[in-house]
């Protein structure tokens, strides 16, 4: 999460970068860190007030039985622990972004 931070920190020192944040948060996220998100991706900026708290829920997890594993996660498994693979680039809120090839992080 650390890019989610920096891009935090900035909007409260920088008026004008929170300004544009709140706008178009999805261009000035993307400007700021050199990345690009997949398509259909958006991101939202909500700013707390004295009277309005955001709370925000991770994703629901998928509990059901019925997903296949290969076997290289069926063996990171048996472990007790399955580390999904990543790529270099920057994350930000769960995404990783590298040249045009983008995954879901689930830690």
């Amino acid at each position: 999460m650390g890019a989610t931070r920096d891009i935090v920190s900035r909007a409260m020192k920088d008026q004008a970068f929170r300004q544009n944040l709140l706008k178009d948060a999805k261009t000035t996220i993307q400007k700021e860190l050199g990345i690009e998100f997949p398509e259909g991706v958006t991101i939202q900026v909500h700013e707390n007030a004295p009277n309005v708290v955001h709370l925000v829920l991770p994703s629901a997890l998928d509990m059901s039985t019925q997903r296949p594993l290969t076997k290289e996660q069926l063996q990171q498994v048996a472990g007790g622990v399955y580390t999904a693979p990543t790529m270099s680039g920057v994350t930000f809120g769960g995404y990783t972004g590298c040249c045009a090839t983008h995954i879901r992080c689930t830690a």
